[in-house]
């Protein structure tokens, strides 16, 4: 695989992505939602689903939660978090997409879901 994102927190907080190792990089059609805050993003992580070319989940602070199916182009809010830091994957119960786990703050509950 030669596909590469990263979400880079100057400037725009653009997505950019490489499709030949990391040579060349260019940004998304759109930008995710900037810290709801107000204050710069310091922290987010970005992750591809393993086996889901173009399958993103980006845990971006006080923004929340967001995913992406193709490749950064578009983002979805998942609404039940008001804080994510980390988001990971594991191992499906039925061999389907992989589970998505996440750190942050739900229903004002702070836990790993």
């Amino acid at each position: 695989p030669n596909t590469f994102y990263i979400h880079s927190l100057d400037g725009d907080g653009r997505i950019y992505k490489s499709t030949d190792g990391g040579i060349n990089w260019t940004g998304t059609a759109s930008t995710p939602p900037k810290d709801t805050t107000g204050f710069p993003i310091k922290w987010s992580q970005l992750r591809a689903a393993p086996g889901y070319g173009g399958s993103l989940w980006l845990a971006n602070g006080n923004s929340g939660l967001y995913s992406s199916g193709n490749g950064g182009d578009g983002w979805t809010r998942h609404n039940d978090f008001s804080y994510v830091d980390l988001v990971g994957f594991g191992k499906s119960p039925n061999g389907g997409y992989p589970s998505v786990f996440v750190r942050g703050t739900a229903g004002g509950q702070t836990g790993l879901f």
